[in-house]
């Protein structure tokens, strides 16, 4: 889930996330792992949480939220 300037949901699905040692983090589709469905710029923070989330979030306050069912 993506809160920011829009909002943007992705559906519960197998996907690749990166993050990248710049500090960006992209999420892909599996099956076409070129372009970002969603994407987070650096610099950014990432927080784990307890309950299997990410909380990415930039210094502008956008934030990406990544929920793991399953970790491949």
């Amino acid at each position: 889930d993506y809160a920011g300037r829009l909002t943007a949901h992705l559906p519960s699905a197998p996907r690749l996330i990166l993050v990248k040692a710049d500090g960006s983090v992209s999420i892909h589709a599996d099956d076409r792992a070129y372009k970002p469905l969603n994407w987070m710029s650096p610099p950014c923070t990432l927080k784990e949480g307890d309950d299997s989330k990410w909380t990415v979030e930039n210094k502008a306050g956008e934030k990406l939220i990544i929920t793991m069912e399953e970790v491949l």
